[in-house]
């Protein structure tokens, strides 16, 4: 029997449903904190172009700051009580040097290719938003896989990623994602083009946020 922590659930259907609440999810990917990315973010700005040798000089002399020694401090902290084994400040560095780097050029290179083209209607419909139908399809299915998941591996542990779950709303929701569209459709008049990529990203924020929120329920019960 898997020993969890069983709740109520207050949005579901029937009143007296009960969830289990894992007491842990298994790290597959450890994101540094939003306010440490801002902080990476804006060197890495200031430095988009140096060449790696200098690149690595001004990191070495950014990571001396007295603020951003703390904020190292914390950041390294919170990474090993998550369970990263590895060189956090490593980590640090090359996420700078390309994850980071790359998210800020590829702005301008797009800008470089269309130059003066004006960009597919369906394009700039960045004000899209899906419906709460929808949004409820997609939590209904994050807290049942994590709840199917438990119970597979018997254990109080997740190990269900983002990845993993989200592929399986793919193959089990078709019909849903299918609808979205015609409810995207008929509001709008089109279909952004990038309607896969927004429903996979929807999808994994809402799962990293329900992965929150059960870890605070389950903190609040010990």
């Amino acid at each position: 029997m898997v020993h969890t922590d069983d709740v109520s659930c207050p949005n579901c259907t029937t009143s007296n449903t009960i969830i289990s609440i894992p007491r842990q999810f298994q790290i597959h990917r450890f994101d540094f904190s939003i306010q440490f990315a801002e902080e990476l973010a804006n060197f890495v700005k200031k430095h988009l172009y140096d060449d790696r040798t200098t690149f690595k000089q001004s990191f070495m002399e950014w990571k001396e700051d007295e603020e951003i020694q703390k904020l190292i401090q914390v950041e390294t902290q919170d990474m090993v009580d998550r369970g990263f084994d590895g060189d956090v400040l490593d980590k640090m560095f090359k996420s700078a040097r390309y994850y980071h780097r790359r998210k800020l050029e590829l702005p301008q290179q797009k800008q470089d290719k269309v130059l003066l083209s004006p960009p597919p209607a369906s394009s700039i419909l960045t004000s899209t938003r899906f419906s709460p139908q929808f949004l409820k399809i997609i939590d209904a299915d994050i807290l049942h896989q994590v709840q199917e998941n438990l119970l597979a591996e018997n254990t109080t542990v997740s190990t269900l990623s983002q990845a993993t779950a989200f592929n399986s709303f793919c193959k089990m929701h078709q019909d849903s994602i299918y609808q979205e569209c015609i409810v995207l459709k008929q509001k709008y008049d089109t279909i952004p083009t990038n309607i896969a990529d927004r429903i996979k990203k929807t999808y994994k924020n809402r799962f990293y946020n329900s992965r929150k929120e059960m870890l605070m329920t389950k903190e609040k019960l010990v």
